[in-house]
């Protein structure tokens, strides 16, 4: 198709380098004979004139009193002058705050007098007396002790006594210097609360650090800054650690964040010795000048065929007896449309209906469209997102109106959260008082939720349909209480590409790290993936509003409505809540939802309709009393897909507590009650533990009693390794029906980096029922953790064995760093990352990094569990980053359970050959053995190469070669394929006029055997016989082999601008190629005269 670029300058700053330009200077025609061919396109900058090329000093010099000196401190030596004799501790001051736990001490005495310095009682021997004055006219003598240690966390006394020759006490000080701990919390400081996302504006942002006391921390250090938006400008001093690294000196780290081009909301994460917060922050809309592109293209001629149906298939062409005539209009818009108004708009007349959301398919550099390599750090993004022909965004501060692809983000509650992907209408209001978002959706499409548990490996993990709409899926791993399951502890967003990758067609995610099977406290952690899948449906309306109104200023009222309307029967789902700040930093929130949902009754569908509430209540009345307390009562017919830790029929209350007598006494307190109604299954739990600190260690006694009475919930699962639904979250088998237990455990600092973890719970009601745990943690400073844990289990009619091994680095989880992926003039940084790149890898050397995880479950006495089967795996994987020419990444896994074995094996290689050349591989390798399902193999190998030059812009060349092989006796209807698949592309500069193209692309195909190649080869060849005429040519010629069937089809044209940015052409076309094969350029076989116009917001006028 045709399609027009423009360079995003003012016209008289550009100049034209072909006949496409059609007399303007910073846009050009792009015509494109065939899906995915290559078309160079270039663009020429006026030379800036030398008056703007050279900056005066006069125009910068600072003010004069901002460049003179200032004056210095006078030296202790000066202030002798005017001192007298008597006993004074002259540095530090009292009441101050230490910078360190070490200070150096300034004494002030008669000559010849006896000190005696005490730190705490502690007397600070004379040998760290680093250097001593004396004014001997006055008799009076200076004295410093060097590095007098303190005691970190709180007051140090320091107390200096005087005694004469005799022995006699002439003189004693006392002062208090506070001593900062351990850092406890960052506070993030940005000069202001708004940016405007015009790429170039730039914000200040402070963070300083303090302990538990909130005492400012003054040594010096390393603050790692992470970005979810936006760009650091500082340099990074250690670009081989993850994240960006920036001094922290005097007590603060400070540094420029330059704005995005994108508006929204973004997140400051830091880190500092292992304390990480974070800050958000909002890039608002840049109202730019306003800009537009578009085009305009009409299209009559001859065509033969009796089936021919126009140009591009679209409602828009006419057909008849040979003749046809078509027209496309498309255009993109940006800028300000009034003061406080910006508008972002793109329409295209034959687009039809894309199969992903957010154009994730466009920006995926692994897609099969795409070249694994381009030889260059170019980024691909659009402002204009929509599976639909029209988008449409105003944005006026932080509300907006949208149509096209969305996100509905009610994530403000528990029971009426709603998140889905449309296409449609969507606005956003926001203000101090009040918020309102509403949308509203023409689609076809089905909400799915799958919740899988994490097995130590990377995956594959399944979802429970294997069609998913593209860019639909939002991901999240929970972490929950292994005891109350319904509470998830902690939750963690994961994005495509940087996480993990997706097949669609398969329903299969791989992440690139392990999604372990519980965390360190042997919580279990949940994958939860929600998606949309088309129907086949008739289309129906979505609809829904979120409003949440500040009613005062401690009150605040939500109301929630959603209607999905179906032909059986229309789903809704409508919700209030309430949040009230009380006094004593106290929070009460409190919801209210019912929902009328179809339920499958088999045969058929059912309606029904019921409620859900839920009150939560958060206190910090003293400040070392923490409160926290829940009810929450889910109907069995109340259904929400989106609410995960709302599941129907569980009622459920707890109550927990934290009161701290002191800095090292703490006491924990917790009671638990629940209800399943589905399976009448009850638990009740209560504990309270009693925890002290002591100087290197830390110990535990807990007291705990439990009451239970639960049966199995059954197992539904259709595909290995899916979503099983509600029993995901079964644990019966580790609840007690009548349980009196304590628990007795420590922590002890073996050395300054290493911990040891002891525990035992013993039941007193049944010997027979112990937990033991042991582990040991080894931190490495400015990179992150090793630790091991062992835990034995002792129940009555089972005895189990639980190993964990991992490495946890000191950076966010949910951000990334790309510059260290960056390859120079070959690959930027996020595509590469997203390539061969992994995650929460631990730092080795300054080029080396690498992750090992191992976990270990294992039933020595009864029948294992049966949601969490024995298994054993490990995982280990490395990158070798040793320069911006080299990048080399692999990684290897292995699981083997009761019924199933996993492996996988991965290597990946980027490199810069030279300057000219890029080249990049990876291979992979999965197996999944079933015992009694059969067996799963997928393997892949990509590599790619381009060839880029720098000196000169004669010859672009790109290639490709894949291989894949998959095989699957895991169902009925199996798979057994081998492909092959080739591809080399090339564009080559003649002359200034004269441009050739060509293709050879080729695929073997393997399926049981049977083998079949197909391949194609195209050519074209462009010419500018003036600044007004050109004339292009242009060949392809398909051929499927083993079917002995052969397509052929070519094209002559000539055209001329008739005025400016208007392009007359006139050819013959005698193509054969159907308009799946030719991307809607189909003209048939025959003659046909095409009018193509380009214009920009100068025909607006002023």
């Amino acid at each position: 198709g045709t399609h027009v670029l423009r360079l995003d300058i003012k016209a008289d700053k550009a100049l034209p380098t072909g006949n496409r330009f059609l007399g303007g200077s910073n846009s050009q025609f792009v015509d494109i004979h065939q899906p995915g061919g290559l078309y160079k396109a270039n663009f020429a900058l006026k030379e800036a004139p030398p008056d703007q090329e050279k900056t005066t000093e006069t125009a910068t010099a600072a003010p004069k009193a901002a460049v003179e000196p200032s004056v210095p401190e006078p030296t202790w030596e000066e202030r002798l002058e005017s001192m007298t004799p008597e006993l004074a501790i002259l540095s530090p001051s009292d009441g101050s705050i230490a910078s360190g736990d070490r200070v150096n001490v300034m004494l002030k005495a008669a000559q010849g007098a006896q000190l005696t310095l005490k730190v705490n009682g502690e007397a600070v021997p004379s040998t760290q007396i680093g250097r001593s004055m004396v004014h001997p006219a006055k008799r009076i003598a200076l004295h410093e002790y060097i590095n007098v240690p303190l005691k970190s966390g709180c007051r140090n006394v320091l107390a200096v006594e005087m005694r004469d020759n005799f022995g006699n006490v002439r003189g004693q000080k006392t002062i208090g210097i506070r001593c900062p701990g351990a850092p406890a919390m960052l506070l993030i400081s940005p000069e202001e609360e708004k940016l405007v996302a015009d790429g170039q504006s730039e914000l200040k942002v402070r963070i300083a650090v303090y302990d538990r006391d909130k005492l400012p921390l003054r040594y010096d250090g390393l603050m790692s800054i992470e970005l979810s938006a936006g760009e650091i400008i500082e340099e990074d001093l250690d670009p081989n650690t993850a994240g960006h690294q920036l001094p922290y000196r005097n007590g603060m780290t400070s540094f420029s964040i330059r704005a995005p081009r994108e508006s929204g909301q973004a997140t400051i994460y830091a880190t500092f010795a292992a304390v990480t917060e974070k800050r958000e922050i909002f890039f608002a809309p840049h109202l730019r000048d306003f800009l537009l592109l578009g085009i305009g293209e009409l299209t009559i001629g001859r065509g033969s065929g009796d089936d021919f149906s126009g140009m591009t298939n679209s409602s828009n062409d006419w057909a008849q007896k040979g003749s046809y005539a078509g027209f496309r209009g498309a255009f993109f818009a940006k800028g300000k449309i009034s003061e406080n108004l910006l508008l972002t708009a793109a329409y295209d007349s034959h687009q039809p209906e894309r199969d992903d959301f957010f154009r994730e398919n466009t920006t995926d550099p692994d897609s099969e469209d795409k070249y694994p390599v381009y030889g260059d750090e170019s980024e691909s993004g659009f402002d204009a997102k929509s599976r639909d022909k029209l988008y449409l965004r105003l944005d006026h501060g932080k509300s907006r109106l949208l149509y096209g692809d969305f996100h509905t983000d009610f994530n403000d509650t528990t029971l009426s959260k709603y998140t889905r992907t449309f296409t449609g209408l969507k606005a956003d209001l926001n203000t101090e008082r009040l918020k309102v978002s509403s949308f509203i959706a023409h689609s076809d499409q089905v909400q799915v939720v799958d919740v899988i548990a994490g097995r130590g490996i990377s995956g594959y993990y399944f979802l429970t349909h294997d069609r998913v709409v593209d860019g639909s899926e939002r991901v999240v791993l929970e972490v929950r209480d292994r005891t109350r399951p319904g509470q998830i502890l902690s939750s963690e967003s994961k994005s495509r590409g940087t996480d993990y990758e997706i097949d669609y067609e398969r329903g299969a995610i791989l992440f690139k790290a392990p999604v372990p099977s519980s965390d360190e406290d042997l919580n279990p952690i949940y994958l939860s993936v929600t998606y949309e899948c088309e129907s086949g449906a008739d289309k129906e309306f979505n609809y829904g509003t979120r409003a949440v109104v500040k009613l005062t200023k401690n009150l605040d009222l939500g109301l929630t409505g959603i209607v999905e309307e179906n032909p059986i029967h229309d789903e809704t789902l409508f919700g209030a809540d309430l949040t009230l700040r009380l006094p004593a930093s106290s929070t009460l929130k409190a919801e209210i939802a019912q929902s009328d949902s179809l339920f499958d009754s088999n045969p058929g569908f059912a309606a029904a309709s019921d409620q859900a509430w839920s009150v939560e209540f958060e206190s910090k009345p003293l400040e070392n009393l923490t409160l926290h307390a829940y009810h929450r009562d889910i109907g069995e017919d109340f259904q929400n897909l989106s609410a995960t830790d709302a599941q129907r029929g569980r009622r459920e209350s707890a109550f927990d507590l934290e009161y701290k007598f002191d800095s090292k006494t703490s006491l924990f307190g917790q009671v638990i009650d629940t209800h399943d109604r589905f399976y009448d299954n009850t638990q009740f739990l209560a504990k309270m533990k009693l925890e002290k600190q002591f100087e290197k260690s830390k110990i535990a006694l807990q007291i705990s009693h439990e009451n239970s009475s639960d049966e199995p919930i059954p197992v539904t699962i259709l595909r290995p390794f899916q979503s099983m639904g509600r029993s995901s979250f079964d644990i019966h088998e580790e609840t007690l029906d009548d349980s009196l237990a304590v628990t007795l455990a420590s922590e002890t600092q073996l050395w300054e980096n290493l911990s040891l973890t002891l525990s035992h719970t013993q039941e007193l009601k049944d010997t027979r029922t112990s937990l033991s745990q042991v582990g040991l943690q080894l931190r490495i400073p400015g990179k992150g953790r090793l630790f091991i844990k062992e835990e034995r289990a002792k129940y009555t009619e089972r005895s189990e064995l639980n190993t964990l091994f991992g490495m946890e680095i000191d950076i966010a989880k949910n951000t990334v760093g790309f510059q260290e992926y960056r390859m120079a003039d070959g690959m930027d940084g996020k595509a590469l990352q997203q390539s061969i790149g992994l995650r929460n890898t631990f730092r080795l050397t300054d080029t080396l990094s690498g992750s090992l995880s191992v976990e270990n479950q294992k039933t020595t006495r009864g029948e294992e569990r049966r949601n969490r089967p024995d298994a054993f795996a490990f995982a280990t994987a490395a990158e070798y980053l040793p320069s911006d020419t080299l990048k080399i990444t692999s990684r290897l896994e292995y699981r083997n359970a009761s019924d199933s074995t996993t492996q996988l094996a991965e290597l990946g290689l980027a490199s810069k050959l030279s300057r000219e050349l890029s080249f990049l591989s990876r291979a992979r390798y999965f197996r999944d053995d079933f015992d009694a399902q059969g067996s799963r193999t997928v393997s892949r190998l990509l590599a790619g190469f381009s060839y880029r030059p720098i000196a000169h812009d004669r010859l672009n060349l790109l290639q490709k070669f894949e291989y894949k092989h998959e095989t699957d006796k895991t169902s009925n209807i199996g798979m057994d394929t081998d492909s092959y698949i080739a591809s080399l592309e090339m564009v080559y500069q003649f002359s200034k006029r004269l441009q050739a193209a060509a293709k050879y692309a080729g695929k073997l195909v393997s399926d049981y055997g049977e083998q079949s190649y197909t391949d194609m080869i195209s050519a074209r060849l462009s010419y500018d016989l003036s600044e007004r005429f050109d004339t292009s040519i242009g060949y392809r010629l398909l051929n499927a082999h083993d079917a002995q069937a052969i397509s052929h089809g070519g094209f002559i044209e000539f055209g001329a601008r008739v005025v400016k940015n208007l392009w007359l052409s006139t050819g013959y076309s005698f193509d054969s190629f159907d308009s799946d094969l030719t991307g809607g350029s189909n003209k048939g076989r025959g003659a046909y005269l095409k009018l193509r116009l380009k214009v920009d917001e100068n025909i607006l006028g002023d």
